[in-house]
Protein backbone atom coordinates (compact mmCIF):
# COMPACT_ATOMS: atom_id res chain seq x y z
CA UNK A 1 0.00 0.00 0.00
CA UNK A 2 1.38 3.13 -0.81
CA UNK A 3 0.86 6.28 1.14
CA UNK A 4 0.78 10.00 -0.15
CA UNK A 5 0.82 12.94 2.79
CA UNK A 6 0.63 16.76 2.01
CA UNK A 7 0.38 18.17 -1.26
CA UNK A 8 1.94 15.39 -2.73
CA UNK A 9 0.04 12.74 -5.64
CA UNK A 10 0.84 9.63 -7.40
CA UNK A 11 1.72 9.84 -10.97
CA UNK A 12 1.08 6.60 -13.11
CA UNK A 13 3.85 4.19 -12.21
CA UNK A 14 3.05 2.95 -8.63
CA UNK A 15 5.31 -0.24 -9.37
CA UNK A 16 9.07 -0.60 -9.63
CA UNK A 17 11.41 -3.79 -9.72
CA UNK A 18 14.92 -3.55 -8.17
CA UNK A 19 17.36 -6.20 -9.54
CA UNK A 20 20.12 -6.86 -7.49
CA UNK A 21 23.31 -7.70 -8.86
CA UNK A 22 24.47 -11.43 -7.62
CA UNK A 23 27.70 -11.03 -5.63
CA UNK A 24 27.91 -13.77 -3.26
CA UNK A 25 29.91 -16.78 -5.08
CA UNK A 26 32.25 -17.45 -2.17
CA UNK A 27 36.26 -18.22 -3.20
CA UNK A 28 38.10 -19.92 -1.03
CA UNK A 29 41.06 -22.87 -0.30
CA UNK A 30 39.75 -26.23 0.12
CA UNK A 31 42.04 -26.62 2.78
CA UNK A 32 43.53 -24.68 5.53
CA UNK A 33 46.75 -26.59 6.44
CA UNK A 34 48.99 -29.13 4.27
CA UNK A 35 52.02 -31.10 5.74
CA UNK A 36 54.81 -32.07 3.34
CA UNK A 37 58.58 -33.41 3.25
CA UNK A 38 61.13 -31.67 1.52
CA UNK A 39 61.27 -32.14 -2.10
CA UNK A 40 57.74 -32.84 -2.61
CA UNK A 41 55.06 -30.59 -4.20
CA UNK A 42 52.54 -28.64 -3.03
CA UNK A 43 49.05 -28.92 -4.55
CA UNK A 44 46.81 -26.33 -3.27
CA UNK A 45 42.67 -26.56 -4.46
CA UNK A 46 40.79 -22.83 -4.60
CA UNK A 47 37.02 -23.67 -5.13
CA UNK A 48 34.09 -21.06 -5.82
CA UNK A 49 30.70 -21.57 -4.78
CA UNK A 50 27.48 -20.56 -6.33
CA UNK A 51 26.26 -21.33 -10.05
CA UNK A 52 30.07 -20.43 -11.64
CA UNK A 53 27.77 -17.97 -14.28
CA UNK A 54 30.45 -15.13 -14.01
CA UNK A 55 34.15 -14.78 -14.94
CA UNK A 56 36.11 -14.57 -11.39
CA UNK A 57 39.59 -13.58 -10.47
CA UNK A 58 41.08 -13.95 -7.23
CA UNK A 59 45.28 -13.00 -6.52
CA UNK A 60 47.03 -15.28 -3.81
CA UNK A 61 50.85 -15.00 -3.43
CA UNK A 62 53.25 -16.64 -0.78
CA UNK A 63 54.67 -15.30 2.75
CA UNK A 64 57.68 -16.79 4.69
CA UNK A 65 57.17 -18.63 8.15
CA UNK A 66 60.03 -20.03 9.34
CA UNK A 67 60.02 -21.49 5.87
CA UNK A 68 62.30 -18.87 3.93
CA UNK A 69 61.14 -18.64 -0.19
CA UNK A 70 64.19 -19.43 -2.39
CA UNK A 71 66.07 -21.91 0.41
CA UNK A 72 62.66 -23.97 1.12
CA UNK A 73 60.26 -23.33 -0.88
CA UNK A 74 59.84 -21.68 -4.14
CA UNK A 75 57.48 -18.17 -3.85
CA UNK A 76 55.07 -17.60 -5.95
CA UNK A 77 52.23 -15.18 -6.32
CA UNK A 78 49.71 -14.33 -9.09
CA UNK A 79 46.14 -14.06 -10.17
CA UNK A 80 43.77 -17.34 -10.88
CA UNK A 81 40.43 -17.03 -13.30
CA UNK A 82 37.89 -18.99 -12.92
CA UNK A 83 35.87 -19.06 -16.31
CA UNK A 84 32.13 -19.50 -16.61
CA UNK A 85 31.46 -23.09 -15.27
CA UNK A 86 34.69 -23.80 -13.64
CA UNK A 87 34.06 -24.16 -9.87
CA UNK A 88 37.87 -25.26 -9.18
CA UNK A 89 41.73 -23.99 -9.86
CA UNK A 90 44.78 -25.74 -8.67
CA UNK A 91 47.86 -24.30 -7.23
CA UNK A 92 51.48 -26.29 -7.78
CA UNK A 93 54.32 -24.94 -5.22
CA UNK A 94 57.31 -26.59 -5.43
CA UNK A 95 59.43 -27.40 -2.52
CA UNK A 96 62.92 -27.74 -2.30
CA UNK A 97 65.06 -30.54 -0.73
CA UNK A 98 67.87 -29.01 0.92
CA UNK A 99 70.86 -30.93 2.72
CA UNK A 100 70.51 -28.08 5.26
CA UNK A 101 70.20 -30.07 8.88
CA UNK A 102 66.67 -28.13 10.17
CA UNK A 103 63.31 -28.78 11.84
CA UNK A 104 60.02 -28.58 10.80
CA UNK A 105 59.31 -25.25 8.76
CA UNK A 106 56.29 -23.39 7.46
CA UNK A 107 54.90 -20.47 5.20
CA UNK A 108 51.31 -19.45 4.02
CA UNK A 109 49.68 -19.53 0.92
CA UNK A 110 46.65 -16.59 1.08
CA UNK A 111 44.05 -15.56 -1.38
CA UNK A 112 43.39 -11.57 -1.40
CA UNK A 113 41.41 -9.04 -3.94
CA UNK A 114 38.65 -11.11 -5.62
CA UNK A 115 36.81 -9.79 -8.59
CA UNK A 116 33.65 -10.79 -10.59
CA UNK A 117 30.49 -11.52 -8.76
CA UNK A 118 32.28 -13.47 -5.64
CA UNK A 119 33.87 -12.84 -2.82
CA UNK A 120 36.45 -14.45 -0.53
CA UNK A 121 34.95 -16.48 2.46
CA UNK A 122 36.28 -18.84 4.82
CA UNK A 123 39.95 -20.80 4.13
CA UNK A 124 41.64 -17.98 2.43
CA UNK A 125 44.97 -18.78 4.18
CA UNK A 126 46.65 -22.33 3.77
CA UNK A 127 49.66 -22.97 6.34
CA UNK A 128 52.22 -25.44 4.65
CA UNK A 129 54.08 -27.14 6.94
CA UNK A 130 57.40 -28.87 5.89
CA UNK A 131 58.98 -31.55 7.41
CA UNK A 132 62.82 -31.98 7.04
CA UNK A 133 64.25 -35.48 5.05
CA UNK A 134 67.59 -34.17 6.87
CA UNK A 135 68.86 -35.33 10.58
CA UNK A 136 67.42 -32.09 12.41
CA UNK A 137 69.96 -32.58 15.17
CA UNK A 138 72.63 -31.94 12.70
CA UNK A 139 75.94 -33.63 11.93
CA UNK A 140 77.78 -34.69 14.30
CA UNK A 141 81.94 -36.09 13.59
CA UNK A 142 84.58 -37.35 15.79
CA UNK A 143 88.01 -35.58 15.25
CA UNK A 144 90.42 -37.96 14.65
CA UNK A 145 93.14 -38.25 17.13
CA UNK A 146 91.53 -36.85 20.21
CA UNK A 147 92.08 -39.36 23.27
CA UNK A 148 89.66 -40.51 25.86
CA UNK A 149 89.03 -38.13 28.65
CA UNK A 150 86.81 -38.79 32.06
CA UNK A 151 84.70 -36.33 33.44
CA UNK A 152 82.64 -36.56 36.67
CA UNK A 153 78.67 -36.15 36.30
CA UNK A 154 77.44 -32.64 36.02
CA UNK A 155 80.67 -30.79 34.61
CA UNK A 156 81.74 -30.43 30.95
CA UNK A 157 84.58 -31.03 28.87
CA UNK A 158 86.26 -29.90 25.66
CA UNK A 159 87.93 -31.93 23.17
CA UNK A 160 90.62 -29.53 21.17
Amino acid sequence: MIRVTGSARLGNKTRATLVIDKNDDPVFFKQTTVRVSEGQNVNLTVERGGDGQSVVTVFFETSDGTALAGSDYDAISGYLTFARNVLRQDLLLRVIDDVTPEGVESFTVTLVNVTGNAVLRGSTVVAVTIDSSDDATGVFDVVTGVSNKTVTEGSSIQFL
